[in-house]
């Protein structure tokens, strides 16, 4: 007689068991990520706590990260890639002198060169060469699809993965206080803490990577936290423990509506109801829109602040040029995310539809 198959043993999750919730609606969950679980891992409880399968995130953080991530819910799903876009803010440690088969704490040792004592003005130079509109070849473990399947699926199979390098922009890359001197693996090294402000598709570890080439020493993450995702800050960031007690005691996770979602996002336009209307049923309005004006403002958004807080990122649709410019509104309900085409306001993407009016 054949044994019966084993199933594998169910993992525990640090937020322990949670309940199941009421649909709170379509909007945004800003979450912070607890360390040691996978961003799908957060999609599934977040499917369990809002009582829907229509859940999608805003670009991966890795299982050693922590920090914000945002993940949308029912049809604000159709707008994660404009949020994926947004410039990112990131909290990282390095430590120089190691190399890791992942670049980061989590990987094997693959040289352990040591690192000597860094000259302030040649880390300075060495960052300020990564910082800018620059060429970076992702980590061979990265969530990229190389013929299909992701990198890190390739090499945990033994396959040698060289992927392609990309441009990426990278707005601020510098260091927060001094080196702090060590030894690990039998060679002296010193760790670094920087802050990251980049573009959508910039993975911070390459970074690390590439710091740590480029000052003779290798180099590898030993922390990483998101502190920010467009005009998400990880202080109004919860955490899916946090979310588990609301549905608890209230049946709803806490969220940002679609209308929240679009303010924050985008400039308005608002349009009469029967435009409105028009655009529902995917016809073109001749609404006034202020094409250039639209485009600025969304750009503005996105631009840094005078205190340099706030980075450019991609544009609102995710490509850097802003091909969708704005929220038609009506009545403070958003309509259509819609651009101009030939002097008329085109519905790009429907955001409530006629049978709701």
């Amino acid at each position: 007689m054949r044994p019966e198959p084993r199933s594998a043993p169910r993992r525990v999750m640090p937020w322990g068991e949670i309940p199941r919730g009421s649909f709170p609606g379509d909007g945004l969950a800003v979450i912070d990520k607890d360390p040691g679980v996978t961003s799908h891992d957060v999609v599934g409880a977040v499917r369990r706590l809002a009582g829907t399968k229509k859940v999608g995130h805003a670009g991966t953080l890795d299982p050693m990260a922590t920090g914000v991530l945002c993940i949308g819910l029912g049809r604000a799903t159709k707008l994660l890639r404009y949020v994926t876009g947004t410039a990112k803010e990131y909290e990282a440690t390095i430590r120089f002198g190691i190399e890791t088969s992942t670049e980061d704490a989590q990987g094997e040792l693959v040289r352990a060169r040591g690192a000597r004592e860094a000259d302030a003005a040649e880390l300075a130079r060495a960052m300020a060469d990564l910082t800018g509109e620059v060429l970076q070849v992702p980590s061979s473990v990265s969530a990229l699809k190389v013929e299909g399947r992701r990198a890190y699926d390739l090499v945990r199979e033994g396959r040698e993965v060289v992927l392609d390098a990309r441009p990426i922009r990278v707005d601020v890359f510098e260091a927060v206080g001094g080196p702090r001197f060590a030894e690990a693996c039998g060679a002296p090294v010193f760790d670094l803490d920087v802050r990251v402000v980049c573009g959508a598709g910039t993975y911070v570890r390459a970074l690390a990577r590439d710091l740590g080439e480029a000052l003779g020493f290798g180099a590898h993450l030993t922390s990483l936290r998101r502190t920010r995702v467009g005009p998400w800050d990880v202080g109004e960031a919860v955490s899916v423990r946090e979310c588990a007690d609301a549905v608890e005691a209230d049946g709803q996770m806490p969220v940002h509506t679609l209308a929240d979602l679009c303010r924050a996002m985008f400039p308005a336009l608002e349009v009469s109801e029967q435009a409105a209307r028009d655009l529902r049923m995917g016809r073109f309005t001749d609404s006034p829109f202020d094409f250039l004006g639209a485009k600025a403002a969304a750009s503005a958004a996105l631009a840094p602040s005078a205190a340099g807080r706030d980075a450019p990122g991609s544009g609102p649709d995710g490509r850097g040029s802003g091909s969708a410019v704005a929220v038609a509104w009506s009545d403070g309900t958003p309509v259509a995310l819609v651009s101009r085409r030939g002097g008329r306001v085109k519905p790009d993407l429907l955001l409530t539809l006629a049978s709701e009016e």
